[in-house]
């Protein structure tokens, strides 16, 4: 009785060596399988990003405005008047006289902030990055 449960258990160590191999083999194919799809897919890519990018690039640069058109102390004043806070938001004013309080606020702001003398320069970095600084 025990060397028949010696073999059983032999035929069953097989059978499952067997089975995880096929898995295996199945894994591995799926494996190079996926490869060779990116690969293909790559290939087809890039040429339209070599073809693509510069047409972003140089349409970004002509729809870009122009720096002296940058006005930090009228941006400035929109910030503070709150003029692209959506409608749900607490802090956008509603009525007519909290709008020309939140108007006058943001004036005397603006004034106050800019009068000291701070000058705005925009650096330009491979006419893709701008940096702003006070």
């Amino acid at each position: 009785m025990p060397v028949e449960r010696e073999v059983d258990r032999e035929r069953a160590m097989e059978t499952m060596a067997a089975e995880q191999s096929k898995q295996m083999m199945l894994l591995a194919a799926y494996g190079v399988g996926l490869t060779v799809v990116l690969k293909v897919l790559a290939m087809i890519a890039m040429p339209l990003f070599v073809v693509a990018f510069p047409l972003v690039y140089i349409s970004a640069l002509q729809s870009c405005p122009q720096n002296e058109s940058f006005d930090a102390k009228n941006e400035l004043k929109r910030v503070m008047r709150g003029q692209n806070v959506p409608e749900g938001q607490p802090s956008k004013p509603k009525g007519l006289i909290a709008k020309t309080f939140k108007n006058l606020q943001a004036t005397v702001q603006t004034e106050l902030a800019t009068s000291m003398g701070y000058e705005v320069t925009l650096m330009v970095c491979v006419a893709l990055v701008f940096f702003l600084s006070y």
